[in-house]
């Protein structure tokens, strides 16, 4: 995460997607455990929220980040936001809700803005930092 920061200050990166998959195996069934290479899906939720609230905080409005991992509704891309995404990414969940995953997100998510006082989403990006 460290050289990551390094890099982007260094060539001026101005946006990032954080994260896509996880390698972090633990916490899940001792079948799925066992398998090699990168998980998505609900599992990555909360460890790519975290990171893109570290990235925030280093990097500021400076960088543009895309939040990507484990959303599947309003609530979930709405804690990515307040942590510091600008965007969502919800590929995953889009391949195992379908189409009307996104009227739901854009729902949800209206709703919440909304109940905090924002009306619109950049308002809200990396309040919680």
């Amino acid at each position: 995460m460290g050289e990551i920061i390094h890099l982007v200050k260094k060539f001026s990166i101005q946006g990032i997607v954080a994260t896509n998959t996880t390698v972090e195996h633990s916490g899940l069934t001792d079948k799925i455990r066992t398998l090699k290479g990168g998980l998505s899906h609900k599992h990555l939720h909360k460890r790519s929220t975290i990171i893109i609230k570290k990235l925030y905080k280093e990097l500021g409005i400076n960088l543009s980040i895309n939040g990507v991992g484990g959303d599947f509704s309003g609530a979930d891309a709405y804690k990515k936001i307040r942590a510091g995404a600008a965007a969502i990414q919800i590929y995953n969940s889009l391949i195992y809700e379908g189409p009307a995953l996104i009227k739901k997100v854009k729902k949800e998510l209206a709703k919440l803005l909304e109940k905090d006082g924002f009306k619109k989403v950049s308002e809200a990006v990396g309040i919680d930092n």
